[in-house]
C-alpha cells in the first residue's frame, strides 16, 4: 500500500490541530472501550497510530500491537497518549499484514478504510478477516459522503464560522468543504479541491473568524495536496464491508458537527 502523503513530520508537529471529527472523540472511544470489554479480548491489533485507541487498550491492559507504514508515526504519537501501556510497534503494510492467521481477538481502526484505494479494498478486508480469530471482531469508525448533500457553500461556511469557537471548528469546516467538493464519479474526497478553494477565498475579503479557521486548516494540511479519501455513500460503504463481515452494531456520537456521518461499526468475519 503506497503512502499517500509525506506530511507526517508536519502532522506530529501540529497534532493539536488534528481534531474531531477527524480523530475520535471521548464518546467514540467510550464505544470502543465498551465493545472491547464485552468481547473479552486479550490480544488486539491497531491499524495506525491513533493515540486515543492506544489509550483505550493501555487502560484495559490488553496485549496490543500497532502497525503502520510509518514507524516514525507509531513512535511519535506516543507523546500524545495519556495512558502508558506495553505495545509492540510494527512497521508494515495493511494490505499484507505480517501475522499468522487467527492472530487477534480484535482489530481496531479509525477511518482506516477510507485511506485504501478502491481497487485494494478487497485485499484489505481479506487481510483483516485472515488475521482475526473466527469469533473475533473488527471495530472501526467509517467516513462517508452524506446522501443528497445540497447546502450552499457560502451559507455553510458562514454558519460554521459564526458558531462559538472550539478546538474542533476548523476540522468541522474542512469536512464541510470535503462534502461540498465531493467527486461523485470517483467516489472520493480530494483535499486539493478544498485547499484550492481556501486559497481563492484568501484573495477576497473574509471575516476574521473564517480566516482563523482557514489558517488552522492550512497549517496542518497545506502541504498534503496529494491526499485522497476513498469514501462512497453510506449504503455503498456498508455493502462493501458486508461482503466480508457481518455488522453486529453501529453507533455514532453527538460531540461535534457531522458525527452522524462517522459511525463506529462492530464487525465479525463472515
Amino acid at each position: 500500500m503506497p503512502e499517500q502523503s509525506t506530511i507526517w513530520k508536519q502532522y506530529l508537529k501540529n497534532w493539536h490541530l488534528y481534531t474531531s471529527p477527524g480523530r475520535p472523540t471521548k464518546s467514540d472511544c467510550a464505544i470502543v472501550e465498551r465493545w472491547l470489554k464485552k468481547s473479552g479480548a486479550k490480544k488486539v491489533l491497531i491499524l495506525g497510530a491513533t493515540p486515543q485507541l492506544r489509550d483505550v487498550c493501555a487502560r484495559l491492559h490488553l496485549n496490543t500491537t500497532c502497525i503502520d507504514l510509518q514507524k516514525e508515526m507509531l513512535e511519535g504519537m506516543r507523546a500524545f497518549m495519556k495512558e502508558k501501556g506495553k505495545e509492540k510497534l510494527v512497521q508494515g503494510d495493511w494490505l499484507n499484514l505480517p501475522f499468522p492467521e487467527d492472530s487477534f481477538d480484535v482489530i481496531l481502526g479509525d477511518l482506516v478504510t477510507d485511506n485504501i484505494p478502491y481497487e485494494d479494498q478487497p485485499t484489505f478486508f481479506k487481510e483483516i478477516r485472515r488475521c482475526l480469530k473466527p469469533y473475533g471482531y473488527w471495530i472501526t469508525r467509517i467516513f462517508y459522503q452524506p446522501n443528497n448533500w445540497k447546502e450552499d457553500i457560502g451559507s455553510g461556511i458562514k454558519r460554521i464560522a459564526q458558531l462559538p469557537d472550539n478546538e474542533n471548528r476548523h476540522t468541522e469546516l474542512l469536512f464541510f468543504l470535503l462534502y461540498s467538493f465531493y467527486d461523485y464519479e470517483k467516489k472520493a474526497f480530494f483535499l486539493s479541491r478544498a485547499l484550492k478553494f481556501i486559497g481563492e477565498c484568501r484573495k477576497k475579503e473574509v471575516d476574521i473568524h473564517t480566516k482563523q479557521l482557514f489558517d488552522r486548516i492550512t497549517k496542518l494540511w497545506g502541504k498534503a495536496t496529494d491526499k485522497i479519501w476513498y469514501a462512497p455513500t453510506k449504503s455503498e460503504r456498508i455493502a462493501s464491508i458486508q461482503e466480508y463481515f457481518s455488522i453486529e452494531e453501529e453507533e455514532h456520537t453527538h460531540e461535534c458537527l457531522f458525527s452522524e456521518h462517522l459511525p463506529t461499526l462492530l464487525c465479525r468475519p463472515r
